[in-house]
């Protein structure tokens, strides 16, 4: 494979992932800067769960988009 399609391909394949990143960083940081103390409740607040569920959602579009396929083929 060329370099320039596997490096275009690479960088829009990352690219949701890292939004999702960044969000779960932004709502820890927030947690942070308000003073509070870290625990594992601050895991189901909507600002890190909402970014671990669409983790979740990403990492299973792979799977769906193969069962897709084997059904329409």
């Amino acid at each position: 494979m060329r370099l320039l399609p596997y490096g275009a391909a690479t960088v829009i394949g990352v690219i949701p992932a890292t939004f999702v990143f960044a969000s779960i960083g932004d709502g820890l940081g927030e947690t942070l800067a308000a003073g509070d103390q870290p625990d594992f409740s601050v895991v189901f607040s909507p600002r890190i769960l909402g970014p671990l569920i669409a983790l979740a959602v990403l990492s299973l579009l792979p799977v769906a988009w193969r069962r897709w396929k084997r059904s329409s083929a």
